[in-house]
């Protein structure tokens, strides 16, 4: 683990009987250790809970390797408590992690310190989290340069959390030097994602698209989400670039490499990512056959660059019926209900803008304003653009009628300077009208 040999490791157990597997919670942690590099949650969840039910009803002395990987154990079930958006169980189970995994597994004890940190984050406590991260970080800075840089990399999924593009971009940009004279694949290719998807939201997006396409090209093995969420950015890239076929390639990359896998839960986000893109290209019976079989619920906190749910929302105002404004209505109170409780900035900034346009659609003229003005400030620290841009010309519009009555002048002109013409003339095709006169196919902004 320490040295990232996750193929090695897969073979050994692949070697042992299955029978033997189910009977040792050491064995089941190595296994979850995999699911969790592959960032098949569901799998490390199986596991978790297999292990509890191995420790509640096997005699004591079929658990002698259990000491051994308490903290271990502890850390993944704090990854679960996680995605189950329950910080402060999260935080506890990784506080009894960092206290018994020894200090050589350096692996184990990174995973640990991150979800610390994100439980610390998401119960609004992030400045006391970053403290004890940066401690952990500094045990490896003269001594592992290349678990510094894994630990840079880990920091930025909390900076991308936070809405802090130009922390999210220097943790990049470090991580990356470093990896020069200490590359690991899998670190390498975080932190071009992660540069990327800070400059495509400051609508960089010529160098955004150099950082995204190494990570598609190189496509780790071992990191199917960071290579899933770049070509997902990149995707839109070609799209706004006037390219689609090129973006419904690299899409399809994606939904491939799922089905290949077996990686239930990257499939359920690239099929989402597919609606979303074939919104953009006009496709609306298209997308609206996704989202009449997908299941918004239970919402998992987002910490890569695109979340499902938002586009079961646009699907829900391109329809343009008086029940499906009521269906986005209803599922972005509860998004911004949930966002606001763990405290995710990023998407709070989405949750807010599409409320902003669904209620300026209904004529609600003064909470549209209300609302464009709190994503705005969630967003101008960080210099967001394309958080916006995205949204086509109803946001424009939006944004020029906020820019007579905002002290933001600055920031919403460069936000206006992101609304190319030909960006506009590409997404003219597409359906989403948000209120407008309705025809069999109507111009759409998005």
């Amino acid at each position: 683990m320490n040295e990232q040999q996750w193929p090695r490791l897969e073979r050994c157990l692949s070697q042992l009987a299955r029978d033997q597997i189910e009977k040792d919670p050491a064995l089941f942690v190595l296994e979850a250790w995999l699911y969790l590099v592959r960032q098949n949650f569901a799998g490390v969840a199986a596991c978790v809970q297999k292990i509890e039910t191995l420790n509640a009803t096997s005699p004591p002395e079929a658990l002698a390797n259990v000491r051994y990987v308490k903290g271990q154990f502890e850390t993944l079930k704090g990854l679960v408590h996680y995605l189950s958006a329950d910080g402060k169980a999260a935080l506890a189970s990784t506080q009894r992690a960092l206290r018994v995994i020894p200090m050589n597994h350096k692996r184990a004890r990174l995973f640990a310190d991150l979800y610390q940190l994100g439980a610390y984050q998401m119960i609004g406590k992030l400045e006391t989290g970053l403290s004890s991260y940066q401690k952990g970080m500094e045990r490896h800075f003269n001594r592992d340069k290349n678990y510094h840089a894994m630990y840079l990399g880990s920091l930025g999924l909390i900076h991308w959390i936070d809405a802090n593009l130009m922390a999210l971009e220097q943790t990049a940009e470090c991580l990356l030097d470093i990896s020069k004279e200490h590359p690991l694949p899998g670190t390498v290719c975080f932190g071009f994602y992660s540069l990327g998807l800070a400059q495509y939201q400051r609508n960089e997006l010529q160098h955004a698209e150099e950082m995204l396409s190494k990570v598609v090209k190189i496509h780790y093995a071992d990191n199917p989400m960071t290579f899933a969420h770049s070509a997902y950015a990149l995707a839109l890239i070609h799209q706004f670039q006037g390219k689609p076929d090129r973006a419904r390639e690299i899409v399809q990359s994606v939904v491939q490499d799922s089905l290949e896998t077996n990686n239930t839960d990257m499939l359920i986000v690239a099929r989402a990512f597919e609606a979303e893109l074939a919104l953009h290209q006009g496709h609306l019976t298209r997308a609206t056959r996704w989202v009449e079989e997908y299941h918004a619920h239970p919402f998992m906190p987002p910490f890569r660059f695109y979340m499902p749910q938002l586009t079961a929302v646009k699907v829900s105002l391109a329809q343009n019926t008086a029940e499906s404004r009521r269906r986005a209505a209803d599922l972005l109170d509860q998004l911004h209900d949930f966002l606001e409780s763990i405290h995710n900035k990023r998407f709070q900034i989405d949750v807010l803008a599409l409320q902003a346009l669904l209620q300026d659609a209904q004529g609600e003229k003064a909470d549209a304003v209300e609302k464009l003005s709190q994503a705005l400030v969630l967003a101008e620290p960080g210099g967001f653009i394309r958080v916006f841009v995205d949204l086509g010309p109803p946001m424009a519009e939006l944004l020029k009628r906020l820019l007579r009555e905002t002290v933001s002048v600055a920031y919403i002109g460069r936000i206006l300077a992101g609304f190319k013409r030909d960006e506009i003339r590409a997404m003219q095709d597409n359906p989403f009208t948000l209120g407008r006169t309705r025809h069999h196919h109507v111009p759409n902004p998005w």
